[in-house]
């Protein structure tokens, strides 16, 4: 597929992927192996397995040519009443329905198992795998990406209670997903090395969050926005990096990525913020690689009393959850969630 930087600013009207619902059968008879199943199409997708979501298992049908989508569903449509026994791993299911993925935004996570302990940063590491994914589906999008001032993605980790590493990586635009998908599927399930250490990677993806610019732009003003700082947090000011998320800098940052990457029509105008911060529990933590980087971490709230800033304020606090806030987001810092739970 030949990629342009116009995709990555603007969101298209064809899907971002397909979902596959699989239902578990008892049915051995005359099964066939998910990755041929469709193969008489000449379409030959490559099959992501999806994390079971309350107890549904689903898996996504990748195409390297996208606009083949239409074709694809037609396609899984047309067998669905065919009652035909698939084989995935060491199980079998009948396809009990399909989705269709039209979001803009994606947050992706994928499960490591290391052999032995990573190091306390493998941010680095981390974004080197990214590229390399990105360049296995397409050398061309891995350029224009490069050369990208404003890249539309954050990669983050975090250590999980049984010292595996969750990589998560969201997604601004939904362009990027089949490129990924595509990218990654080939190390899924298998063992690749992170900062030089073995580690596992699960064949399984979450990828349930997901969300539209549309949705985002239409949620319920709040005057109070809470957020919680989970990775190093900080922002230019003045040739200077400030380690605290003073209100100003917290929603000019967001409003130039939403005004990059979100649709026209949801565009704002620049915006004298009148916020203040209301109460906070930060403290500085320093990221140490080749240049140690500081930010805040902790929890932020801020009060709007202009009703039309505090509209904004709460649009643009939503999109945080996919987009991060302040500086190097592709290297783990600027993680955050709105509302969090406490």
């Amino acid at each position: 597929m030949t990629y342009t930087q116009e995709p990555l600013t603007k969101t298209q009207n064809s899907p971002a992927a397909v979902r596959v619902v699989l239902k578990p059968t008892t049915n051995f008879s005359s099964s066939i192996h998910l990755k041929d199943w469709l193969s008489e199409f000449d379409l030959s997708p490559t099959w992501i397995q999806l994390l079971p979501q309350q107890g549904v298992s689903k898996a996504i049908p990748v195409l390297s040519e996208t606009q083949n989508y239409p074709l694809l569903l037609q396609s899984i449509c047309q067998q669905l009443g065919n009652q035909t026994t698939i084989q995935q791993g060491d199980r079998y299911y009948e396809i009990s329905g399909v989705e269709v993925d039209t979001d803009d935004l994606y947050d992706l996570r994928l499960t490591l198992q290391p052999d032995s302990p990573l190091p306390k940063y493998p941010n680095r590491a981390i974004h080197a795998l990214f590229w390399q994914w990105i360049d296995n589906a397409s050398s061309q999008l891995a350029k224009i990406l490069h050369d990208s001032n404003n890249l539309p993605l954050t990669i983050s980790n975090r250590i999980l209670r049984d010292n595996c590493l969750e990589i998560r990586i969201t997604l601004l635009t939904r362009e990027l997903l089949s490129p990924l998908l595509l990218g990654m599927s080939q190390d899924l399930g298998q063992k690749i090395a992170i900062a030089k250490i073995p580690c596992l990677l699960k064949p399984q993806i979450d990828l349930e969050n997901t969300t539209s610019y549309k949705n985002i732009f239409n949620k319920t003003p709040e005057n109070t926005i809470s957020f919680r700082f989970y990775s190093p947090t900080s922002f230019k000011q003045n040739n200077c990096i400030q380690p605290f998320p003073l209100p100003e800098l917290v929603f000019s940052n967001l409003l130039r990525r939403w005004n990059t990457f979100a649709p026209k029509e949801y565009h704002f105008p620049k915006v004298d913020w009148q916020g203040m911060t209301a109460a906070y529990d930060l403290k500085t933590k320093a990221i140490k690689k080749e240049v140690t980087e500081i930010g805040s971490v902790g929890c932020v709230r801020y009060e709007f009393k202009n009703d039309e800033q505090a509209r904004i304020a709460t649009i643009l606090a939503n999109f945080a959850n996919f987009s991060g806030i302040g500086r190097k987001m592709a290297l783990g810092m600027g993680r955050v969630q709105f509302k969090p739970k406490i």
